[in-house]
């Protein structure tokens, strides 16, 4: 009986050391970024044409910030750029071939509006050498970057912050203008058949020096017709209740798109 408890509290110890351990790694392990995916021709991309800001990007150290149902997030020493590792401990089936092919969409078509840099699908040789990641206990790991999937971006203020910060300075035709811009790459991404199923304001868009871009790409895909739509209620709520001026203009502008849309479809000639 004294074996069987003893057994039962190792068993309690052990488990209890692992639940504590995942919440403050917040269940990073690089085990679970690494893949097993050879060279696939589908998923090739081309060079960044910013080579040498991803170069530079590339040579600080990246410290663990977030995670998403996808990803692992990272952000660079100097706050501007941020690192997405694929979790591929959590990509089963034939679901990372679904996030592949949005994110390829993105960066071929959508680049200059998702901030993406470098998209890495494929495994390369000698070409991004080494990169150090800071997890949340403050420990380093090195790996290389040649032999592991992930996506730059510049980084973004999230949506909501952004409004705020510029209506608590007094800045209501800064705020005004993120809305409008904001607007504007609805419209693009509808404009070139690209459909988001997870446009959800709050979280997947942000601006960056005021202009509107999308953060999460991992659920764009193509789709005649597709419409200049966003998701989440509190989007529409949080505007009205906060800030009713930048709801009225979001209305109008959104409604001035639309119908120039309208009539650049219909009209022979530019508008």
């Amino acid at each position: 009986m004294r074996k069987l408890i003893r057994f039962l509290l190792l068993l309690s110890a052990l488990l209890l050391v692992k639940v504590l351990c995942h919440r403050a790694t917040d269940g990073f392990a690089l085990w679970k970024i690494r893949s097993e995916h050879i060279f696939d021709p589908r998923w090739e991309v081309s060079f960044p044409k910013e080579e040498t800001t991803v170069q530079s990007a590339l040579q600080q150290k990246f410290h663990y910030w977030c995670k998403g149902g996808q990803c692992y997030v990272f952000l660079s020493e100097d706050g501007q750029f941020v690192l997405k590792f694929f979790k591929f401990s959590h990509l089963k089936g034939k679901r990372w071939k679904k996030d592949f092919k949005s994110y390829k969409l993105a960066y071929e078509e959508l680049r200059r509006e998702s901030a993406l840099l470098l998209l890495h699908l494929n495994p390369t040789v000698n070409r991004y050498g080494k990169l150090t990641l800071v997890d949340r206990l403050h420990i380093e790991h090195v790996l290389s970057l040649d032999d592991t999937l992930f996506l730059l971006q510049r980084r973004a203020e999230l949506i909501f912050p952004s409004l705020s910060a510029s209506m608590e300075k007094g800045d209501v035709e800064g705020a005004k203008n993120k809305i409008s811009s904001l607007v504007q790459l609805l419209f693009c991404r509808a404009e070139r058949g690209i459909e988001d199923n997870d446009s959800n304001v709050r979280k997947n868009f942000g601006f960056i020096d005021g202009r509107a871009v999308m953060i999460d790409v991992g659920r764009l895909k193509k789709r005649e017709g597709a419409k200049p739509s966003i998701k989440g209620e509190d989007w529409a709520d949080w505007l009205k209740e906060r800030f009713p001026e930048l709801w009225h203009h979001f209305l109008k502008e959104y409604e001035k798109v639309s119908n120039l849309d309208t009539a650049r479809s219909i009209s022979p000639s530019p508008l």
